[in-house]
């Protein structure tokens, strides 16, 4: 494929907006962790609906870019993008908007990470105080009197009157 001059402006263009919406999705999962360390329950809710609307946006950028590399006659996604990086002259602003990309994808993704290792940790203290309080245990992660793994839920009496 012959490089044409306008194809890594082109590129930069649709880099820079995905690196904008990226951003944007950074500041909310922020925004998110905050919510969930701080157990504010309507600011989650609200969160979770911008977060699903920031994501839409920034899938919509990575089609955008997959149909630019389709009519290049590339691949999609980063195998297209990177052929066609090698292509575009060094210095170019196509090269360090990927990298800036590709790092805050790196930090989206363990931002996600944290947020959802808070949510399932709640999740699972619910359910330890809903097994206290019924006396049962449905979490497979226990062990029985005898040492032995306990698979299915058990009643346990807390208290006689």
């Amino acid at each position: 494929m012959a490089l044409t001059q306008t194809q890594p402006q082109q590129l930069a263009l649709l880099l820079s907006g995905e690196i904008a919406c990226a951003r944007d999705l950074l500041q909310i999962l922020g925004r998110e962790y905050q919510a969930l360390t701080h157990a504010e329950a309507d600011q989650i809710k609200s969160i979770s609906v911008e977060k699903q609307r920031q994501m839409q946006q920034l899938q919509e950028r990575l089609l955008e870019r997959d149909h630019f590399l389709l009519r290049q006659g590339l691949a999609p996604g980063k195998q297209g993008t990177e052929l066609l990086l090698k292509q575009t002259p060094p210095l170019h602003d196509s090269q360090s908007l990927w990298e800036e990309l590709q790092a805050l994808a790196g930090r989206l993704r363990e931002q996600n990470e944290t947020n959802g290792g808070i949510v399932s940790l709640g999740q699972r203290h619910v359910q330890q105080a809903l097994d206290l309080l019924t006396g049962r245990s449905s979490n497979g992660d226990t062990y029985g009197p005898a040492g032995g793994h306990r698979s299915a839920p058990v009643a346990q009496t807390l208290a006689k009157a």
